[in-house]
């Protein structure tokens, strides 16, 4: 008679083969029950992590268009730095209120999804002949109401958040300092094109100086 030790041993679990195709399965399980609630959860991301970053490129603003020249003036007038901190509070505020909305989301989700799959897993293992749990151990098959779900719960509450998150914040991070980029180089070339048109009058002033000056000297003339 075949007893429960003959199937896997204890402690060992399989190699996930396609964790890809696990990761879809899973996410179209999650969005079968709540997909406007994770629908609001990535747009809800992308609003707290445009927020920090709008946060974060204040202190350049900071430096460039308030600080640099309160220390040019003599009595510098505080106004538009009191109004740039609003603002960023306002980012910040934001963000703070998205961050909190999100995960309160992700809470209800991650413990909706954890009882729908415990319930057809008992739903399905019913269905189950009886020679199944013969041939697996009894802590393996509880393993999976506990271990595994537990891990399907990190991944779903804390995992895929946070690829989100990351993968959105560094686009920001690349558009950003592709924008600072490119804002520098059209300056640059706007002050480089500026400096070459006022050489070239200089230039245009000292020729028609010095075109003057050889007619003067051709016709007999003194110059001092």
């Amino acid at each position: 008679m075949a007893g429960p030790m003959n199937g896997r041993a204890r402690g060992m679990k399989p190699k996930v083969k396609n964790p890809m195709k696990i990761f879809k399965r899973l996410t179209a399980y999650v969005f079968q029950y709540y997909k406007f609630h994770y629908l609001a959860v990535i747009a809800l991301i992308f609003v707290s992590v445009l927020a920090n970053v709008k946060g974060t490129l204040f202190m350049k603003n900071l430096i460039d268009d308030y600080i640099t020249p309160f220390l040019m003036t003599e009595t510098p007038d505080f106004t538009p730095l009191a109004n740039a901190i609003r603002r960023v509070a306002v980012f910040y505020g934001v963000g703070i209120v998205s961050t909190y909305a999100y995960n309160r989301i992700m809470v209800n989700v991650t413990q909706g999804t954890l009882r729908s799959l415990r319930d057809d897993l008992f739903a399905h293992m019913e269905r189950l002949p009886v020679k199944y749990f013969d041939t697996h151990a009894h802590g393996d098959i509880m393993s999976v109401y506990t271990n595994d779900i537990d891990t399907l719960r990190q991944m779903i509450s804390q995992s895929i958040p946070q690829v989100i998150n990351s993968g959105d914040h560094d686009y920001q991070c690349i558009r950003q300092h592709a924008h600072l980029k490119y804002s520098a180089y059209a300056g640059h070339a706007c002050h480089g094109s500026g400096h070459d048109l006022k050489f070239q009058g200089g230039c245009r002033t000292k020729r028609e100086i010095f075109s003057g000056t050889a007619e003067k000297s051709g016709s007999g003339e003194r110059v001092y």
